[in-house]
């Protein structure tokens, strides 16, 4: 009879502990992590607003806002292994956080990409939808850069170049190196004034 109720029970009680473990991290992750939530629903932010006519000079200050995406982190925490997420070295300043805001008007886009086990990046690419989150640039002189706009090509493009020049240390799963997906905003001052060390 014990054996008979065992047997009927432990599936039940595997899977509730799995799912409190996996709600646990997803908590924590919210915390940790505060880019990690689910993204907008709708690009808020995407205004009728005129790109300049110009391309954009140079390219455009780079905010790594997560090393990794919440999936990975899952995965990883529920491998048992111990993980630490990818660093990256340059472009220098601090990651993960707010990037101070600036008086002139600014144009914000989206873009995820791969932080290979190698140290290369690749897999570069807007996200199906812009994120939202408590380190994401926002204020009045804020603008979504709109990636499928035909009109944005030359951004995406200095974009995706200044994303391929990050450089970073691997994130390790049990000490060993191993590829994560980061996301990262790519800001430019739209009056016309962007500069980079590429023009230096």
């Amino acid at each position: 009879m014990h054996e008979h109720l065992l047997r009927r029970a432990l599936p039940f009680t595997l899977a509730l502990v799995v799912g409190v473990a996996a709600a646990s991290v997803m908590r924590r992750e919210r915390l940790t992590h505060p880019c990690s939530v689910a993204p907008r629903s709708a690009p808020v932010g995407v205004l009728d607003v005129k790109l300049p006519a110009a391309a954009p000079r140079g390219l455009p200050e780079v905010h790594v806002l997560s090393p990794m995406d919440m999936d990975e982190v899952q995965v990883f925490e529920l491998s048992g292994g111990g993980y630490t997420s990818a660093r990256v070295i340059s472009p220098p300043g601090p990651h993960y956080e707010a990037p101070p805001r600036r008086s002139y008007e600014q144009g914000v886009l989206q873009l995820s990409f791969y932080f290979g086990a190698d140290g290369t990046i690749s897999e570069i690419e807007p996200p199906f939808k812009p994120h939202d989150c408590s380190i994401c640039l926002q204020g009045k002189n804020v603008t979504y850069i709109n990636p499928r706009d035909p009109a944005s090509r030359e951004y995406v493009e200095a974009a995706e170049e200044a994303v391929r020049r990050i450089k970073f240390e691997p994130g390790t799963l049990g000490g060993q190196p191993v590829g994560m997906h980061g996301l990262a905003e790519c800001i430019f001052r739209l009056d016309g004034e962007q500069t980079s060390k590429r023009d230096e």
